[in-house]
């Protein structure tokens, strides 16, 4: 089974990344730069070895190879990503690990931003009517899971209105 992380370059991506890498599943790194995911797939073999299964490509060239499709994308860029892989997610599993904040420029404070549609998996959903949207990992820092020397010590909520 191969996953891609559409933003998977940073942050919960490439935390993500490391770990599925980590437990041997076959990894693709997306990125609206493939220079950048190129990069991110090469410091994912620096950190766990040449053996693991990654690779970097286009966000829209994910999603067309992949079974499963996580956005690990910030919000503000979720809308034109949502549009581009449309027809190349029908049937798959999309899992949404979004959370809507907004961050302070200055202190890093954070607030929630509020939807339409209640939540980020359910906006995707509504646009992509033809995949199985899930949403998961919201509780996860980036911090944690870039961290593979140290276990993860939570657990994660799985949402989704399919089985």
């Amino acid at each position: 089974m191969r996953l891609a992380l559409l933003g998977g370059t940073a942050g919960q991506g490439f935390g993500l990344a490391l770990r599925f890498c980590k437990a041997g599943m076959d990894v693709i790194i997306g990125s609206r730069s493939v220079e950048r995911a190129l990069e991110a797939a090469k410091n994912v073999r620096a950190e766990l070895g040449n053996d693991v299964k990654v690779e970097g490509m286009l966000n829209e060239n994910a999603a067309k190879v992949a079974d499963v499709v996580f956005l690990t994308v910030p919000l503000v860029g979720l809308l034109p990503i949502l549009k581009a892989i449309a027809n190349d997610v029908v049937g798959k599993v999309v899992v949404s690990t979004i959370v809507p904040l907004e961050v302070e420029a200055i202190g890093g404070a954070v607030r929630p931003i509020r939807l339409w549609s209640g939540s980020v998996a359910e906006l995707v959903a509504e646009r992509l009517k033809d995949s199985k949207v899930v949403a998961a990992f919201h509780n996860v820092a980036s911090d944690a899971l870039i961290d593979i020397k140290k276990p993860v010590e939570c657990d994660v909520l799985v949402f989704s209105d399919h089985e």
